[in-house]
């Protein structure tokens, strides 16, 4: 005779994230970001949960809490799903990486996001990134697209490319999502430190020509910057803009041949075409 035993099951917590670390990690210092999609049915949650105290380090042997998750409602049938993408414990020593959301598809269809590199010491311009991601944010599925410490990772206007300095080749790459295929664009000679930095790329608003600065020296004390402009269709690399006795940084590509950048500090307008700057 088989006799069956009914189960009642209990209600499912309607704790959030934040509320469920609230209580289990008390003794821990406690940070959330929330950013959401163009289309607004997604957001990108992260959860940080670190060690300040003194007990806390010992507690917790040094380490960190780490957990990033995205939530979507889907358009057809406003059902909401989860995906948990990273959730560990990782060592909160001299030098880790935290997972950093770089954007979203314009067709709604993916996420993509990267280990952000948090060094012991000057953070160079365009910092430090790691282990770029796809999300598929129909299934949850997450794909490996491009390995290798970069610097940059602005996405294209239209989303469907990307560009970075690659160190390893110290020149400018620009990945295509579609296709997977990675250009590399050799930068000219600037100043006369064999050490550089690349940083602030910046996309043209039509997303076929970049901006980007190049800090020459070590990155806490950088002895001279240069503005350069890459033509993506040519693949041609031209110095605009240097100056070795004042900070450079782009701010803003607001039209086709105005570009906001600033000098030591003050705004300027910068020409991309000619390199000509005007107060």
């Amino acid at each position: 005779m088989i006799t069956s035993t009914v189960v009642t099951p209990r209600p499912i917590a309607s704790l959030s994230p934040l509320e469920v670390a609230s209580a289990v990690l008390s003794d821990l210092t406690i940070d959330t970001q929330s950013l959401y999609s163009p289309n607004g049915r997604c957001t990108w949650k992260r959860l940080q949960a670190w060690s300040m105290t003194e007990a806390a380090q010992r507690k917790y042997d040094g380490r960190f809490f780490i957990r990033a998750a995205v939530s979507c409602v889907r358009a057809e049938t406003n059902e909401e799903v989860d995906w948990l993408l990273v959730n560990e414990w990782k060592e909160q020593g001299l030098g880790y990486s935290i997972p950093a959301l770089l954007g979203w598809s314009a067709d709604g269809k993916y996420l993509y996001f990267y280990d952000n590199i948090i060094p012991d010491g000057c953070q160079p311009l365009g910092g430090f990134q790691d282990n770029l991601r796809q999300v598929d944010l129909d299934t949850g599925k997450i794909s490996a697209l491009l390995a290798g410490v970069k610097s940059g990772l602005p996405l294209s206007p239209d989303t469907s490319s990307m560009v970075f300095y690659d160190f390893q080749k110290a020149d400018i790459g620009s990945y295509d999502f579609a296709s997977g295929e990675v250009q590399h664009f050799p930068l000219p000679p600037t100043g006369q430190a064999n050490e550089r930095w690349v940083g602030d790329l910046t996309w043209s608003p039509v997303g076929q020509s970049l901006l980007f600065v190049v800090i020459n020296g070590n990155t806490c004390f950088p002895s001279g910057a240069s503005i350069l402009h890459l033509d993506l269709k040519s693949g041609e690399v031209k110095i605009l803009l240097t100056n070795n006795e004042q900070t450079l940084s782009i701010l803003e590509w607001v039209a086709a041949e105005r570009v906001l950048i600033s000098v030591g500090g003050k705004q300027h307008t910068l020409d991309p075409s000619s390199g000509a700057l005007e107060p």
